[in-house]
């Protein structure tokens, strides 16, 4: 276990080992999926405006409808802005592909060439959707099996009139219990089928010049995490890794939290709202800044968005896709090591 767990924080030191490759690879890749995004977007964005146009839906509420993400009291649009919105979602989440290229690449001591990085292909981009797409069915069928169990638990102890008649308390505990075990089940089976999956990501990166179908990097995927004790070692690994954010964390919401503070106490002492609101503790706040003037205040909430900015940042440049590293590592280390060992 231990040596497990050696071999993940010797990987991910190699993120820092390549720190300035790494980072200015993360911010590239961000523009580059957005603009891709977008790109992949503008076809539909375009036949929206055209067949609204065609409508005569106001086109210039429409855009203003869209810039601000707002749902409207017209059906077609908010089916068509749901529908743009999860195609960009869909393209945005290629950055993973690209970002996981980088790491299988630093595993092997090697850097990307960025600009000949094959994965900008149309061909990958497409078995990377199709897989996308796959993942996000087995998701919903996962939820609508449990929403189905949760029905039937609803059925049987609210509908049926002896129960309700002669064990009604009894049955409406009982109903509770379930209700609160059915969906620790679904989160736990949620998560697992999270790891069940994600690394048929890796298996299509991985098998960049062969025929691999979408189906047989999700089978792969699935026959590399078999067994419940690779799911307790990455879990494990997760929990251990999400310790170093913790004091980011905590700084970060001491900050905003005093933030959020200071300007309550401007809206109760300064007049910015008409009536004191009810949520506003006026006496712990008048304890907390009476003794500042308002220039002080001004001030002390500049520092704090300050602090929080340079926290930011210093997350962006040190821990941001940092798990990433840690599912490559895990994929090549542990899950095909294994496989190989068997």
């Amino acid at each position: 276990m231990f040596n497990f767990i050696k071999n993940t924080f010797v990987s991910v030191i190699l993120l820092y080992k390549n720190f300035f490759h790494w980072n200015i690879n993360k911010i590239l890749i961000s523009i580059w999926s957005n603009i891709l995004s977008f790109l992949v977007a503008l076809p539909f964005l375009i036949l929206l405006f055209f067949v609204s146009y065609l409508f005569g839906i106001d086109i210039k509420w429409l855009f203003n409808t869209l810039l601000n993400h707002n749902l409207s009291s017209n059906l077609f649009v908010n089916i068509a802005f749901i529908f743009i919105s999860f195609v960009f979602i869909l393209v945005y989440t290629y950055k993973y592909i690209l970002i996981s290229k980088i790491n299988l690449d630093y595993l092997k001591w090697k850097k990307t060439k960025l600009l000949k990085n094959y994965y900008y292909k149309p061909k990958i981009l497409k078995k990377f959707i199709l897989l996308n797409l796959l993942n996000i069915w087995l998701f919903l069928s996962l939820t609508i099996i449990f929403a189905l169990v949760f029905v039937i638990l609803y059925y049987v102890f609210w509908w049926i009139e002896w129960i309700q008649a002669y064990l009604w308390e009894w049955f409406k505990n009982i109903f509770s219990i379930l209700s609160l075990l059915l969906f620790i089940c679904y989160i736990v089976s949620f998560i697992y089928l999270i790891f069940r999956i994600i690394f048929s990501y890796f298996v299509l990166i991985e098998n960049k010049w062969k025929k691999i179908t979408v189906f047989d990097c999700f089978s792969k995927s699935f026959s590399l995490t078999k067994w419940y004790t690779k799911f307790l070692k990455f879990f494990s690994l997760i929990v251990i890794f999400g310790i170093f954010f913790i004091p980011s964390f905590i700084t970060i919401s001491f900050f905003e939290t005093n933030m959020s503070n200071i300007d309550q106490y401007f809206a109760y002492k300064y007049g910015i709202v008409e009536e004191k609101r009810d949520d506003i503790n006026s006496q712990s706040l008048n304890l907390m800044f009476s003794s500042y003037s308002k220039d002080e205040l001004t001030n002390l909430y500049k520092e704090y968005s300050i602090y929080v900015l340079l926290i930011n940042i210093f997350n962006y440049l040190v821990f941001f896709w940092m798990y990433p590293m840690i599912l490559a590592s895990f994929y090549k280390k542990e899950l095909l090591k294994n496989n190989k060992n068997t």
